[in-house]
């Protein structure tokens, strides 16, 4: 008789993991890390920082996406996690207090709103979260992984045409593009691993007669 060949239960997690360590140290390439050299006034040394990109006609529509499709893995990512009702416990934790600890930061920053809009603040966090944990306790663990590489892959892409772009230009990418393409390739590769590892769907092994 043939039988699915066992999953490792860590490696959900794992991939998981790995997409939101990318997501994560992206942020590290925002500010003053340069992404071109030589790329805004078609001859000139001038370095390009993500933010000079975003200014320039075309860039934005790749840029940003290459940022977002990360974070969105990250998020349907963690519904592959949780394998057991322990774990989708302890995700319905971690979210929750993600979701109270951003309410509160939100509302003691924008001291100045209407409560319309602290209210419309609340929702942003508040639905996308509930969705969420939909998603966990319905144990859509393997469709979210794939709808996590999915996410992942357009990141990546996006990020490779900003390249492209980049060296078809007067200038040529610095360091901060080729690191930004490193994490893309990490959170891929997280991504799939998450799909590799979860199974199609939640089972209780069968007790085997003695």
């Amino acid at each position: 008789m043939v039988t699915d060949r066992p999953r490792p239960r860590g490696g959900p997690l794992l991939g998981w993991l790995l997409v939101v360590a990318a997501a994560a140290a992206s942020a590290l390439l925002t500010g003053d890390t340069t992404w071109a050299s030589g790329a805004l006034d078609g001859g000139g040394r001038v370095d390009a920082t993500q933010a000079d990109l975003l200014r320039l006609d075309g860039y934005q529509a790749t840029v940003v996406p290459a940022f977002a499709g990360m974070v969105a893995a990250a998020l349907v990512g963690l519904v592959a996690v949780p394998w057991s009702r322990p774990g989708r416990w302890a995700v319905t934790a971690l979210v929750v207090g993600l979701v109270v600890a951003g309410v509160v930061v939100t509302l003691a920053v924008d001291v100045g709103a209407t409560p319309e809009e602290q209210v419309g603040g609340a929702v942003v966090g508040v639905v996308p979260a509930a969705l969420l944990l939909v998603l966990v306790w319905l144990r859509l663990r393997r469709g979210c992984a794939w709808v996590a590489l999915l996410f992942a892959v357009v990141g990546l892409v996006a990020h490779v045409v900003t390249v492209v772009r980049l060296l078809g230009s007067a200038g040529t990418p610095a360091w901060g593009a080729w690191a930004m393409l490193l994490l893309e390739l990490v959170a891929v590769t997280g991504a799939a691993l998450a799909v590799r590892t979860t199974p199609p769907r939640d089972r209780v092994s069968p007790v085997r007669p003695g």
